[in-house]
């Protein structure tokens, strides 16, 4: 006798969502019977109204689309809107952007299951992406968690983990870790559904919280050290972009090495001068040594390599980036 598929409410927004949707629509095993999402929003010059990307995936294969403006406070009207989509074994959860609240959360057979970026409970909140790469970490995973009203604290499932390698910024983790964990929830969703794997609470130890993105958080320092510089512009590269000013316009740093120590100039130029010109870019001069700078964003430009933004503005060799 062939076994129904699992039924399947999914939440989710961004694009590191859509590798989870895209990999559960793509299996025989699971039903998605519904999707919610986050409203449309205002975006661009034009401020035209965008949809997710979960969204558009949503539509082009024809499932029921939820877009609440919020759920918490009005959990019964959002819960009576999702009756007509029959039985649930699941909720999917991955960066849908609202609380859910707890009646929300028993709603399916099994409860609401979330694909969270970090190894718990090391980053648990909004950017766990971004704080492992700003923190100089060494490695990240994903972990398949069974969701509770508290940020980020339920009992986690299973979990993989992955290296930070050098060259890695927040695109490029992005992608990986949003494919590991379509992987890994597809491995786990069965076995918890025929009580095959249990769920084991987080280390008390260890805790630590990935905090929002804040604007403050995007300017560069340049009286800091060479290394954490590095980091940050990998941290929110490309987008938003961590950032300096040159001649009074934003210049976001997109990529950057650290200078060998035999390359570092420590005390000869002020912070935040250029002190080398060269094929691939420039040098700056930071708090402790200096670091090239390897692509680069203007304000009002498009992204470039420093290369080519050399041969568009001269002189700029002694110009001071400025905080």
């Amino acid at each position: 006798m062939t076994q129904a598929p699992l039924r399947i409410l999914f939440y989710g927004t961004p694009d590191f969502s859509t590798a989870t949707l895209n990999a559960l629509l793509e299996d025989d095993l699971f039903l998605v019977c519904g999707v919610i999402t986050q409203p449309d929003k205002p975006a661009g010059r034009g401020h035209s109204l965008q949809t997710s990307a979960v969204k558009k995936l949503a539509i082009e294969h024809k499932l029921p689309v939820f877009q609440p403006i919020k759920i918490k406070g009005f959990e019964s009207e959002f819960l009576q809107s999702l009756s007509s989509l029959g039985p649930r074994d699941f909720g999917v959860v991955i960066a849908f952007g609202q609380i859910l609240p707890q009646k929300v959360l028993d709603y399916p057979k099994f409860g609401c299951i979330n694909i969270h970026a970090s190894l718990l409970p090391r980053w648990r909140g909004a950017a766990p992406i971004q704080r492992a790469i700003l923190a100089g970490d060494h490695e990240t995973g994903v972990c398949i968690m069974k969701m509770e009203a508290g940020l980020d604290t339920g009992p986690v499932y299973s979990s993989a983990k992955i290296k930070i390698l050098e060259q890695d910024n927040t695109s490029s983790l992005h992608d990986k870790l949003s494919s590991l964990g379509a992987k890994l929830l597809l491995e786990t969703l069965p076995q918890i559904a025929c009580s095959s794997l249990e769920s084991l609470n987080q280390e008390v130890q260890g805790v630590t919280y990935a905090e929002k993105i804040k604007p403050a958080d995007l300017l560069l320092d340049w009286k800091k050290s060479s290394h954490s510089l590095a980091l940050k512009i990998r941290a929110f590269s490309p987008k938003p972009g961590a950032y300096s000013f040159l001649d009074g316009k934003r210049l976001k740093v997109l990529k950057a090495l650290e200078s060998t120590k035999n390359e570092a100039s420590k005390s000869r130029h002020t912070p935040g001068q250029i002190i080398k010109l060269s094929e691939q870019g420039f040098a700056v001069q930071t708090g402790d040594g200096s670091i090239n700078v390897l692509e680069l964003q203007l304000e009002g430009k498009k992204a470039m390599p420093v290369a080519e933004f050399i041969n568009g503005y001269p002189g700029l060799e002694a110009k001071v980036l400025e905080s």
